[in-house]
């Protein structure tokens, strides 16, 4: 088990990362981890690197810690090597999780995939209680839902919506960090929420994923983090009506953050700008990804836009002390009588 930088660990280990989503990309973590302390649990398997597993203390209160994900990070279970069987997988796994410390609770969101039966398996036996949640794909071999031709797309009137939509606004792929931050917490605001992440971090992964550059299955360059936002007139200092924000690896395109300012006029913009990120993901040949649906309201804009394919993330958490709860409190009730008698202490 290593914890440093993410960048410092060794060659084999990064290696791997890179082979997980696009939240599990060392430039990504180093950034969105801030200052909280990075671990990665390794598994060998006959002197090799089979797996690892990521994660991030994030607070410490009274001698309790927390693991979690990072900060605007989605996605955060085990990465397996190439070449692994489903037995081997699953030592892996085994292996992994046995490193995790009794003391700290965990929280892991892991990605859609034909492993995740090992991986309900292994984290429950290793005391992790399971959820899901919904999440949504789109391959860049399906139909496009714009497509009048397609009959699992967009009804006539949903298609005009769309398209109405896009021409009351310029669209680009570009802006600021700073700028999509401050949009992003003035309309958090505006809806009298507030946000919980690390807000110092933002800015920097979007300007540092706009600039990194990647290789799609279809051979084209893009960026890391694509940016699709909705200004009122075609001018880079007119004011944003919505913006969402992609996150990128080599294989899927994630449906990262999204912010639109509460206005009549502008309902569908958010839903043009979806649209626009899933021709994106068909272009550079990958798959588009909802990223998740927590709430019912997500769960009904993916399905009103026909995404063709509903998946489950599985999620596992563990409080801290699982296993000695019960015993821990037996403790304390046996010392206090053990006090009483005595006189030591007054119940």
């Amino acid at each position: 088990m290593f914890t440093c930088n993410f960048c410092d660990l060794p060659a084999n280990v990064l290696g791997l990362l890179q082979q997980g989503t696009a939240f599990h990309q060392p430039w990504f973590r180093d950034i969105a981890s801030g200052a909280a302390t990075k671990v990665t649990a390794i598994a060998e398997l006959d002197g090799e690197i089979a797996a690892c597993l990521p994660y991030t203390i994030a607070t410490e209160k009274f001698f309790f810690f927390c693991a979690d994900k990072a900060a605007w990070t989605h996605v955060n279970g085990p990465v397996f090597a190439e070449g692994l069987d489903q037995s081997q997988k699953a030592e892996a796994t085994r292996r992994l999780l046995a490193q995790l410390p009794h003391w700290y609770s965990f929280h892991f969101f892991c990605d859609p995939s034909d492993d995740n039966p090992i991986l309900v398996d292994q984290f429950k036996a290793a005391g992790f209680t399971h959820t899901t949640q919904f999440t949504h794909h789109e391959y860049p071999t399906d139909p496009d839902v714009m497509d009048p031709n397609n009959p699992n797309g967009l009804d006539k009137k949903r298609r005009a919506n769309i398209r109405r939509a896009e021409k009351r606004v310029f669209i680009m792929e570009a802006i600021t960090g700073q700028e999509f931050m401050q949009f992003y917490l003035h309309n958090l605001s505006a809806a009298q929420k507030i946000c919980n992440q690390d807000q110092s971090v933002l800015a920097p992964i979007i300007d540092i994923g706009q600039s990194r550059k990647l290789t799609t299955p279809s051979q084209k360059e893009t960026s890391s983090v694509i940016i699709f936002a909705a200004r009122e007139v075609e001018s880079k200092t007119a004011p944003l009506v919505a913006a969402i924000a992609c996150l990128l690896d080599s294989k899927r395109c994630f449906y990262w953050l999204t912010s639109r300012r509460r206005s009549d006029g502008y309902d569908d913009t958010v839903k043009a700008l979806i649209i626009r990120a899933r021709q994106k993901a068909r272009e550079l040949g990958l798959i588009f990804d909802s990223d998740g649906a927590d709430e019912e309201g997500c769960h009904t804009l993916y399905t009103r836009l026909k995404f063709p394919r509903e998946v489950r993330k599985d999620i596992f958490s563990r409080p801290a002390f699982y296993d000695r709860r019960a015993a821990l409190k037996t403790y304390i009730r046996q010392a206090k009588s053990s006090l009483s008698r005595v006189g030591l202490l007054c119940i």
